[in-house]
């Protein structure tokens, strides 16, 4: 018999003496295990709480399911994500269920959404995602029960490893895109846009980013903006003085300021007001750094993609809600003479840099 199960005593700070039941393999306890077997069943619900310890299931083929388990917890190969470590195996009629539970330590929590915004966002998600996983929650009176992800696996010979790395880098992207829309939409009265800096290159559009609130105030827009971090990744926050202000304006203006470092504006005649003179200086010495980069890149025979600071936005909330990048939409010029929107492309900018560096002008208050 390859599996069994093991039992020992053992012995509390206060005396008590308990017992506690394990799993073994060929003769062999392993390690961080628990198994059970209800009585009359000859099938084992066990788990592996150390990847170590796993390894030796982990190249098993998933037929084991229904065979000699009934269920099996594993851990999961790979960071996935901060609530999701491990994922449950169990066998049904003519298949196999493979769970993946979300599970939260309610002492850490300190985000700005919360656990129950995180279940029914990805309860939203899964709705729409094609590719067979779904939602599931065990207690619908209470989701701290039990809730997060399922996915039903075809029998076969297919090791417990190969699953498992075919399944944890989608379930990684689902759970990234929920906790982006809830970063994202945390701030209704804000524009939120996150960002994917590589790191040789994040200090530098950092600081080009909290410059933006500056631009904005030379074109009579007064806003405050932040700089926050979250997985990884850059979150910038621009939230207007005058709630009257539209997010809208804040946005294609934040879209025009990201495109400067790609056009040759340092070459144009503009004057000499300190607001032009600012803003050429903060595009020059972006478009040095992202020129340095790639050249040190690609001197390291690497294929990237062009290093201008637009590609590496990937996520954007205004007013709470979010935008896609491929939406088409009719509006009027965000500064009448300086920036057109082309309606039927909205990336697409037609920008008349002399006029813009004409109005800009710095504001000195007294």
């Amino acid at each position: 018999m390859m599996f069994d199960i093991g039992q020992e005593t053992y012995t509390e700070t206060d005396g008590t003496i308990h017992e506690r039941s394990f799993l073994v393999m060929k003769g062999q306890r392993v390690d961080d295990s628990w198994a059970i077997r209800h009585r009359g069943d000859e099938l084992i619900s066990a788990g592996v709480y150390n990847a170590e310890s796993a390894l030796p299931i982990l190249q098993l083929p998933i037929s084991q399911m229904g065979v000699v388990f009934e269920t099996l917890s594993l851990p999961l190969q790979s960071e996935v994500h901060d609530g999701i470590d491990s994922c449950k195996f169990r066998a049904e009629d003519k298949s196999i269920l493979a769970q993946f539970n979300v599970e939260f330590e309610w002492e850490k929590w300190a985000r700005a959404y919360s656990m129950s915004d995180v279940a029914e966002s990805l309860k939203k998600h899964l709705e729409d995602e094609p590719s067979g996983f779904r939602y599931f929650v065990d207690d619908e009176d209470d989701f701290l029960n039990g809730f997060g992800i399922k996915y039903t696996i075809v029998k076969s010979e297919d090791s417990f490893g190969l699953v498992l790395s075919q399944l944890e880098p989608k379930i990684k992207s689902i759970m990234a895109a929920v906790e982006d829309r809830l970063l994202l939409e945390s701030d209704s009265k804000s524009l939120v846009t996150m960002f994917n800096f590589p790191l040789r290159i994040r200090t530098v559009c950092e600081q080009y980013l909290i410059y933006f609130i500056q631009f904005l105030q030379d074109l009579g827009i007064e806003a405050s903006g932040s700089i926050s971090h979250e997985a990884g990744q850059v979150l910038f926050s621009v939230t207007p003085s005058d709630e009257q202000e539209g997010l809208e304006r804040i946005r294609e203006a934040l879209t025009l300021y990201m495109k400067l470092p790609s056009h040759p504006i340092e070459a144009l005649d503009s004057g000499t007001d300190m607001a032009v003179q600012q803003l050429k200086a903060n595009v020059a010495f972006l478009s040095g750094q992202l020129m340095l980069a790639q050249a040190i890149v690609q001197a390291k025979d690497a294929t990237i993609e062009a290093l201008q600071l637009s590609n590496f936005q990937y996520r954007q909330a205004s007013g709470g809600t979010m935008i896609s990048s491929n939406q088409q939409k009719d509006s009027e010029p965000l500064i009448p003479g300086v920036v057109t929107v082309v309606p039927v492309d909205v990336k697409g900018l037609t920008i008349n840099l002399p006029e813009l560096l004409r109005r800009l002008k710095r504001r000195f208050s007294h």
